[in-house]
């Protein structure tokens, strides 16, 4: 496992557990219409939210945030394409709209990325909206190979068999 990647104090990133629960759900509730559509890939009610993280299986997810004043204003998630972590995995990102800019996307994909090689994962998956310029930002600095779709950009990113240098 990777150990907790500090920022600034108080803020810092850490990972979820099962009663964390609530805290990813305040969250992900507190995305516009739009920015659950970009994370999710179509509108999602709070029903659909509150069964999305009550049915996250800790065994081949993990989800890293960043709690700032003891707030969760970006999170991680980080899951196997199978139900037991395998080769391969999606990652998935959402920050509050009011502190985007601040490279906070940037630290939780090195987490992710250093939590997918902790995992032996050799490639991982990410789908953004093709507009969704500051996702694909931090794509491209980790590497990722992107090609566009159907209205998105789908993203591999190979994960580095050791820790490489800010870009």
């Amino acid at each position: 496992m990777v150990t907790v990647a500090r920022t600034t104090d108080p803020n810092l990133i850490r990972f979820f557990e099962r009663r964390d629960t609530p805290l990813i759900f305040d969250h992900l509730q507190r995305l516009s219409d739009a920015c659950r559509r970009c994370r999710f890939g179509n509108e999602v009610s709070d029903a659909f939210l509150q069964n999305y993280v009550d049915r996250i299986d800790h065994a081949n997810t993990d989800v890293a945030g960043y709690v700032q004043d003891g707030r969760v204003i970006g999170i991680a998630e980080l899951r196997s394409l199978t139900a037991t972590w395998q080769a391969g995995a999606e990652v998935a990102f959402s920050v509050d709209a009011a502190e985007r800019g601040r490279g906070i996307g940037s630290a939780l994909m090195t987490v992710a990325l250093e939590q997918a090689r902790a995992r032996r994962i050799s490639r991982v998956f990410l789908i953004c909206d093709q507009l969704n310029r500051p996702m694909q930002r931090v794509a491209e600095k980790s590497f990722a190979i992107m090609e566009f779709m159907d209205g998105d950009c789908h993203a591999e990113i190979p994960v580095p068999l050791r820790h490489r240098a800010a870009a």
